[in-house]
């Protein structure tokens, strides 16, 4: 029988369809509920957007894992991540795309500068 341990290990994994990061790193994972009786695994899941072709691609990989990993059944609800969160995985995007943009930048200058000659 699969632990709420081991489906938050093997759905943390996965990356939220929009922002493409992890559900750990979102704090997507909102709910995890095993029936052992049923070998049965209910998670629920915050996800950028809800209702979109994405979501069902993605509520197939989790329900395909999931059974992969020894559940018999999966249900699978979505929510809309909330507001702070969404906010704080953007900025982080952002942050890290301006980091490689001046690191770029600082190489592209480093080898655009002319050669000194040795004394």
């Amino acid at each position: 029988m699969i632990t709420e341990q081991q489906v938050h290990e093997i759905l943390g994994q996965l990356q939220d369809p929009f922002l493409h990061k992890s559900l750990a790193e979102t704090d997507g994972i909102t709910n995890v509920a095993i029936k052992e009786e049923k070998n049965h695994v209910s998670v629920k899941i915050a996800i950028a957007k809800t209702n979109t072709p994405e979501q069902l691609q993605f509520q197939m990989t989790i329900v395909e894992i999931l059974k992969e990993a020894g559940a018999d059944t999966v249900g699978i609800r979505f929510e809309e991540m909330s507001a702070e969160n969404f906010k704080a995985s953007v900025e982080l995007q952002l942050r890290l795309r301006h980091k490689i943009f001046y690191l770029r930048l600082a190489r592209y200058k480093l080898f655009q500068l002319p050669l000194v000659k040795a004394v």
